[in-house]
């Protein structure tokens, strides 16, 4: 099992007409339909603005270098009395679930959050 943020310095990798993005985007299309029937299919570009936000952070979840699982960690904003954080989009591909994937995936995202010195999880 490897967890790991998908974030800009991933756009290091586009040279000549090469996208390391594809195999994600279709990866994170099916864990998507996993997550809702109402879930619109993302492209490239689109996981390009994502990744580009600030406070927003993408954690995959790979299983035999396949990726199984996602959540989003979105931190902020953060005010004079609080600094709070959110899970999005946390979806472990229907196949593998049962297996105690989702639990260690969702300790790994509850540690990152508060490794963001956000106190507040919702």
């Amino acid at each position: 099992m490897k967890i790991y943020c998908l974030n800009n310095k991933h756009l290091r990798e586009f040279n000549y007409g090469y996208s390391p993005f594809r195999e994600i985007v279709t990866a994170i299309n099916c864990l998507l339909k996993d997550l809702s029937d109402r879930a619109t299919p993302i492209d490239e570009l689109t996981l390009v603005r994502l990744i580009c936000q600030d406070g927003l952070r993408l954690y995959l979840l790979e299983v035999d270098r396949k990726i199984v699982g996602m959540g989003t960690l979105c931190v902020g904003p953060e005010t004079l009395m609080k600094k709070e954080a959110r899970i999005e989009d946390f979806v472990i591909l229907e196949a593998l679930r049962g297996r105690g994937l989702g639990m260690a995936f969702g300790q790994y995202l509850i540690k990152s959050a508060k490794e963001k010195k956000s106190p507040r999880l919702s």
